[in-house]
């Protein structure tokens, strides 16, 4: 029914035109066929673009971070982060349809400034620094439309791309300084495949 319809259209506007389109229009009514395009994507398939989504997202936003910090060399610039600066990364949310948000350790003090999916995956992050199990990305669905990426932030990770050579305690360097997390639209990354 849909190929129908579009086809449909598409003659209607080649009626409209008499039949003749210039390049750039033939171009654009050849990329809405295909964005219209019934695409089969397995659960599989979706969480893993939406893992590699997330971890380009995170991986930019720490750059944006990363470069802001330079400026104030004194500062864990990571650990001062919160929702009124979180305008950094305006540009970047807007061009992967994503919202991105830090959510640092000290949030656990706040529990109303976390959704529950994010108090979920920050406990369960903090638990397995607690029992010395390994730490990784995750993603899951929320709600219909959207997945949330997190991604943890060790401080040993934070130093070692920031190029921090001081030596740190190996306790402190255990330290989870927070997560990003990433609200990602379904719809976004299916036609980004």
């Amino acid at each position: 029914m849909k190929y129908t319809s579009c086809l449909f259209c598409v003659l209607l506007l080649l009626i409209a035109c008499n039949g003749q389109l210039n390049s750039e229009e033939r171009k654009a009514v050849r990329n809405e066929m295909n964005e219209r395009e019934i695409k089969r994507i397995t659960p599989g398939e979706l969480i893993q673009t939406a893992s590699n989504r997330g971890k380009k997202v995170a991986d930019m936003a720490q750059t944006i971070l990363l470069q802001s910090s330079f400026a104030h060399p004194d500062k864990l610039l990571i650990q001062e982060l919160s929702e009124s600066n979180t305008a950094l990364f305006d540009s970047l949310n807007q061009n992967y349809i994503a919202l991105t948000r830090w959510v640092g350790s000290k949030v656990l003090d706040q529990p109303n400034q976390l959704n529950s999916m994010e108090k979920q995956l920050l406990d369960a992050y903090l638990f397995n620094i607690e029992n010395e199990l390994e730490i990784n990305e995750n993603v899951q669905a929320m709600g219909n439309d959207s997945l949330l990426y997190t991604n943890p932030v060790m401080l040993s990770k934070w130093l070692e791309l920031s190029g921090d050579t001081t030596e740190q305690d190996n306790t402190r360097k255990d330290q989870l300084l927070g997560m990003w997390s990433i609200k990602l639209s379904k719809r976004a990354i299916i036609l980004a495949m």
